[in-house]
């Protein structure tokens, strides 16, 4: 009896291992899609790399999102640098891992890509794009309304249907939210000022909650790397109590 429960067990432990480890294979049409895109990359050629793109592509850090793929070519270096390319171009179809709805992920959430193949997310800012996303911050200062222009870092900066909203980071560490009606310049006071927030991490594809407080409501600027392939990869939410009264995706990342 006892050599038998052993042998049963050992075979439900390999079972669930190698269910385990199929999970995130790739079905045979993704990997498929997959490979066009490696051999996109693998031709070191920058058209037929922006034809493997998914538009808008989304960049971090206030930087405007590419719309098209002669935009791509022409910011082809402020996405791709030789470091992240190379690590694309060498990688095979077996470094890219299916997951479910969200999508293909590459090392642990570092690029995904749709279930088509299209390269939708980058969770990496090369140097040129981050000198230039810190001088798109100077200005932006230079413009601000006067009771936000002190704040170490800016997080993010987001349009969405309605709204104009940012959160900054201030020197003691808090989060600062600022929101304002679409259609008034951010030199202006902004509509709301919340300070105090929270930061929530959500599995391991980088997703983030800014979560702030003001009575009974709560605004939420949902960061989405791990979400559905035709999802956005930003969203503005606002809840009264545990009610959802707003959710509007952002247009401008």
């Amino acid at each position: 009896m006892l050599v038998r429960s052993f042998i049963l067990s050992c075979v439900a432990f390999f079972g669930l291992s190698l269910a385990v480890a199929n999970a995130d294979m790739l079905t045979p049409a993704q990997r498929n899609s997959v490979q066009q895109t490696l051999d996109a990359f693998k031709t070191y050629d920058k058209i037929n790399v922006a034809a493997r793109i998914s538009y808008p592509f989304a960049r971090q850090n206030s930087l405007p999102p590419i719309t098209q793929p002669v935009e791509m070519v022409q910011k082809f270096d402020e996405v791709f640098d030789l470091s992240l390319y190379e690590r694309i171009a060498q990688s095979s179809v077996n470094d890219w891992h299916a997951m479910g709805s969200h999508g293909v992920m590459f090392e642990n959430g570092l690029v995904w890509l749709t279930d088509d193949g299209l390269v939708r997310s980058v969770n990496y800012q090369p140097e040129t794009a981050r000198v230039l996303s810190e001088n798109l911050v100077q200005q932006q200062n230079q413009n601000m309304h006067s009771s936000l222009v002190v704040h170490q870092e800016s997080v993010l900066d987001w349009r969405t249907k309605n709204y104009h909203v940012r959160v900054d980071k201030l020197y003691d560490g808090k989060l600062r939210y600022a929101a304002w009606q679409n259609g008034k310049s951010i030199n202006t006071k902004p509509d709301l000022v919340l300070t105090g927030g929270q930061v929530v991490e959500d599995g391991t594809g980088g997703n983030t909650y800014y979560i702030f407080k003001n009575g009974s409501y709560s605004y939420v600027c949902r960061v989405v790397n791990l979400g559905n392939s035709s999802s956005s990869n930003g969203v503005l939410e606002v809840y009264k109590s545990t009610q959802m009264i707003l959710s509007e995706n952002a247009t401008n990342i």
